[in-house]
C-alpha cells in the first residue's frame, strides 16, 4: 500500500482500530505507524486492548506509545520490550523506569 494514501486513510478517523492496524500492516512503514499511534485513543483502551493492539501491529512505534500511556506495571513494561526487542521500546521502558524511582 502506498504510504501516502495509508497516512491519508487512518487521518480520516473513521477507521476502527481494527481497521488502522490493517492499514498498517499493508503499509509496513513507520510514518504510516506513526499516524496510527496518534489517532488510536490510548486513554480509552484497557492495557490488555493496548497489549492486543501492540501484538497485531508489531511495530516498534506502536509499543513505545503502549509503554508511554503510564498504564503498564514493571514486569508488563519488561514483557512488551522483550516483545517489541527494539533499542527505542527498551529506551521509553527505561525512561518510565527512572521515573517510578524518583
Amino acid at each position: 500500500m502506498n504510504e501516502r494514501i495509508a497516512v491519508e486513510l487512518v487521518k480520516t478517523g473513521k477507521l476502527t482500530t481494527d481497521q488502522m492496524l490493517d492499514i498498517g500492516n499493508k503499509a509496513n512503514d513507520s510514518v504510516v505507524w506513526q499516524v496510527v499511534v496518534e489517532k488510536l485513543d490510548w486513554g480509552k483502551l484497557t492495557i490488555d486492548q493496548m497489549i492486543d493492539v501492540g501484538n497485531k501491529a508489531n511495530n516498534s512505534d506502536v509499543w513505545r506509545a503502549v509503554v508511554k500511556t503510564g498504564k503498564l506495571s514493571v514486569n508488563q513494561m519488561i514483557d512488551v520490550g522483550n516483545k517489541a526487542n527494539h533499542w527505542k521500546v527498551w529506551q521509553v521502558v527505561v525512561e518510565k523506569l527512572k521515573k517510578l524511582k524518583n
